[in-house]
């Protein structure tokens, strides 16, 4: 090894703290999906990941911090993607608002444990505020940050008001309809969302 080359000893140890905090972090997932947030220990994740108390805290300063970090590497990434799309959507267009609001789903469908499991912690916890309504609202803004700018400025403020409560109800729907409240197919829920969302982001008509 020259001098210019990086000492391996180094690395190696870089390569060994991250597989040990990825471990850990995937056992709390674990914990968590079987125990809940609330009630899983961490004496009970440390055990799950062959490691120790110690080692846990030595990683992370919390059980909130495990599921922060979990969301912002696995979530928030595609949760980003599917909120990107409203840019370009026109919510005049049925088959376009219907294809977005089945990606939107499918979200849910594939997260739908660790959702449940972010929700409770929120909850539980002000650290993880992230995780909030209001979190969720703020990436969605980050995401599509001109899907207002359709709408003449004095309209934006209440359009933006409309969107935030369907956002926040695609969420509250996907999670209930997956969890048994309404026994619906598919297509039959995507039907009723298509229509809230077209009726909620169209113009009111003049009366009178």
């Amino acid at each position: 090894m020259t001098a210019a080359d990086p000492p391996s000893s180094g690395s190696l140890r870089d390569r060994q703290k991250a597989a040990t905090r990825e471990l850990l972090r995937a056992s709390a997932m674990e914990v968590f999906l079987d125990r809940g947030f609330a009630a899983a220990t961490v004496d009970e994740i440390a055990a799950a990941a062959g490691s120790s108390r110690a080692t846990f805290y030595f990683h992370f300063t919390s059980k909130a911090e495990v599921v922060s970090d979990y969301c912002a590497d696995v979530l928030d990434p595609e949760s980003l993607r599917v909120y990107a799309l409203l840019e370009a959507l026109d919510p005049a267009d049925v088959h376009a608002l219907r294809s977005w609001l089945d990606g939107a789903l499918g979200y849910f469908e594939r997260h739908r444990a660790v959702l449940e499991v972010a929700r409770e912690a929120a909850v539980l916890d002000a650290a993880l505020a992230r995780l909030s309504a209001t979190g969720v609202l703020d990436r969605c803004a980050q995401a599509a940050p001109h899907f207002l700018d359709r709408w003449p400025p004095d309209r934006r403020a209440v359009v933006r008001m409309r969107l935030e409560v369907l956002v926040l109800g695609l969420a509250d729907v996907g999670l209930l309809w997956l969890g048994g409240r309404w026994p619906l197919p598919r297509s039959a829920v995507l039907d009723e969302l298509v229509r809230s969302w077209q009726h909620g982001l169209s113009e009111p008509r003049e009366t009178g």
